[in-house]
């Protein structure tokens, strides 16, 4: 498969690294992987879309060429979404303090669900921002039963989300923000219903491989379900190649 070819054809193509189990192996492919890519998205000339699932991690094994596909990827047409468990899981495992807030000018949109770490709540509360307003005080007498009549004003700021919202978030909740929209919403992310289809092979008549995964049915995950009991997927049938 030619990586050029792909991004021509809007095709999807994933990268299995199995980091936990041969970690060494993983990160020379995650480095050749990103560097391929980089390289075919600027001979391809077609819009592209990338997907770093445990961000943290990937960092880790291939620190350099993770950033430069950050902060080249919109010349060369594409966008990068990045997931990680945790705001602070890129610090402390690249053990580079600091390099999330480097990387943060990249990001043109946050999607923030439940986080129970001080330190990932208070980062994301500071990178959305405050907001400025007046605060009021008041002059009481007899032992706070009355008013003056006296106060004061003065202009402070406030997070525009708090802190504590980010611990508060049910499932299923997120707070979104990006910088042009400005405010960030509290917000329910709603499941998307993917249809019951088998996948097709990219070449049907070829002869199969040893990269190709076979599924069957005693290894999938069970039915996965909405707060309103509702199933969101299912994945049954035959054994098949995926």
């Amino acid at each position: 498969m030619r990586l050029v070819e792909a991004l021509r054809q809007r095709a999807v193509v994933m990268w299995r690294t199995h980091a936990d189990r041969m970690p060494d192996e993983a990160a020379a492919l995650s480095v050749l992987a990103l560097a391929d890519l980089h390289d075919a998205a600027e001979q391809a000339g077609a819009p592209w879309t990338l997907l770093l699932d445990e961000f943290g991690a990937v960092i880790k094994m291939a620190a350099q060429r993770g950033v430069a596909i950050l902060q080249r990827g919109r010349s060369h047409g594409g966008q990068v979404i990045v997931i990680t468990q945790s705001a602070a899981d890129i610090d402390a495992l690249t053990q580079q303090p600091g390099l999330l807030a480097s990387l943060t000018d990249n990001f043109a949109g946050v999607v923030a669900h439940r986080q129970t770490s001080p330190e990932s709540r208070d980062w994301l509360a500071k990178l959305m921002g405050t907001r400025s307003l007046w605060q009021m005080t008041s002059q009481t007498g007899a032992h706070g039963h009355t008013h003056t009549g006296r106060g004061s004003a003065r202009r402070v700021r406030e997070f525009r989300i708090s802190s504590d919202t980010f611990g508060s978030l049910n499932r299923g909740e997120a707070v979104i923000y990006t910088p042009i929209a400005g405010e960030p919403i509290r917000a329910s992310i709603l499941p998307v219903h993917l249809p019951q289809a088998e996948p097709e092979r990219i070449d049907p008549a070829g002869p199969r491989t040893r990269c190709e995964v076979p599924v069957y049915p005693e290894q999938t995950l069970p039915t996965t379900r909405s707060p309103d009991g509702t199933p969101i997927a299912q994945r049954t049938g035959p054994g098949k190649s995926a």
